[in-house]
């Protein structure tokens, strides 16, 4: 087990320093546009942990560098730079320039389902076990995974070795994804070492409770057709993973992303787009029944939106990458301010209602009525006028922000079903 730092895919620890200056936005040649960061980092809230991830512009102009390919949900501590946990590195689409070319001679291939989640990672550090998603130590992704690791896996983590990260992806039916699945699971992807050594081939992972991704096909040295398993195009799955064993005692195996064109597709519409987007709002703000807009509804609306980002970051090879997230959260803080703003206003103009007198909600005699229904005409718009309404009529306020919810008006940009899409700017 190698301890130098010469190459960070292998090594024990990684200089604070050098990651600085991998985080640093500054000119990067042979980039001659603007300036930007090879990795991005998140700190822990409380412990001396931080996670790093590749940026996009690093994947195009700098993926050769071993340090840019490590940096995916890659855990360090933060004054030493020891390796706490880590996963995959970098690895790319079959047809993409950088992806791994088999050569033939490799000893093994499995072609395993690519499962449609959220990538987790299980890791043991200060007397615990501890969980982060791609590149959050918090937020909904992890939440979710925890629940289901203590609900669906109880005792799991006595067979687990703590030098070890656990990489899985979770599969929660209640966060965004495009493949219908019915059934919350982490389903174990690999175990890393902090070397970045995996498990042989033909590891017995049944020791473990944890699903596993569908095995499609093993081959010895068979060379694979990647064009034929893209056209397989399974009904309802994203598409495979090939793990390529290049000897019989291979530790570190090379992917490639196959994903079917009818997956991308959903991805694209069914995902990706404003009216998507706008739905997806709709839905998260029906769910909370409350008006407290500070306390209670905005904090629960950020949770969502983080949750949908996160979702996104997966996908965004597929789509343009770091633009493309960009535009995604462009036209989501578009989405969020225009409710926003009609929310308020709805708030607004029952307190004005209640200083003129009118103790919403009612039901008001005729006499009192016309009176009440001139007010509100002079100070709402008929979307918040319909809302008004509906609570005058005695409706609580999970009926309210339905009707308030219905009454939006919408820029015709945002039906649209058409998916959002960019060319990726070098």
């Amino acid at each position: 087990m190698s301890t130098s730092e010469d190459n960070p895919l292998t090594s024990l620890r990684i200089s604070p320093a050098t990651l600085a200056d991998y985080e640093e936005i500054k000119p990067r040649p042979p980039h001659k546009g603007p300036p930007f960061a090879l990795i991005r980092t998140n700190e822990h809230p409380d412990l001396p942990l931080r996670i790093h991830n590749y940026t996009d512009k690093a994947t195009r102009w700098h993926i050769g560098d071993p340090l840019v390919q490590a940096a995916r949900a890659l855990i360090t501590e933060r004054t030493t730079g020891n390796i706490v946990s880590r996963s995959f590195s970098k690895f790319f689409n079959f047809h993409e320039r950088p992806a791994y070319k088999p050569t033939g001679d490799e000893y093994t291939s499995v072609v395993e389902e690519k499962v449609d989640g959220s990538i987790i990672s299980l890791f043991w550090y200060a007397g615990q076990w501890r969980m982060a998603s791609k590149a959050q130590f918090s937020g909904p992704h992890v939440s979710a995974a925890e629940e289901v690791l203590r609900d669906l896996y109880p005792g799991a983590t006595s067979l687990l070795d703590k030098e070890k990260a656990y990489v899985f992806e979770l599969v929660y039916p209640r966060l965004p994804l495009a493949i219908k699945y019915t059934e919350n699971k982490l389903v174990l992807l690999s175990i890393i070492g902090k070397d970045g050594s995996e498990p042989p081939w033909d590891f017995d992972w049944s020791i473990f409770p944890f699903p596993r991704p569908r095995v499609q096909r093993v081959e010895h040295g068979t060379a694979l057709n990647m064009k034929e398993l893209k056209a397989l195009n399974l009904a309802n799955e994203e598409g495979f993973v090939v793990k390529y064993y290049r000897t019989k005692d291979d530790r570190r195996p090379q992917r490639i992303k196959v994903k079917f064109e009818a997956y991308l597709a959903i991805c694209a519409f069914d995902r990706y787009s404003p009216r998507i987007i706008v739905e997806d709002y709709i839905r998260a703000r029906a769910a909370i029944p409350s008006l407290d807009w500070a306390n209670v509804v905005k904090p629960k609306l950020e949770a969502v939106r983080l949750a949908n980002a996160e979702s996104r970051a997966g996908a965004a090879d597929d789509f343009g990458g770091e633009a493309w997230l960009a535009a995604l959260a462009a036209l989501d803080a578009r989405v969020y301010k225009l409710f926003e703003e009609k929310e308020r206003e709805l708030l607004r103009a029952r307190e004005t209602l209640r200083s003129a007198g009118y103790d919403i909600p009612g039901p008001r005699s005729g006499k009192e009525r016309g009176p009440f229904v001139v007010k509100i005409k002079e100070n709402a718009d008929s979307t918040v006028q319909k809302a008004l309404f509906a609570w005058d009529a005695g409706a609580g306020d999970k009926k309210v922000i339905e009707s308030f919810l219905k009454a939006v008006v919408l820029p015709e940009d945002l039906k649209s079903g058409e998916a959002v899409r960019v060319e990726a700017v070098p």
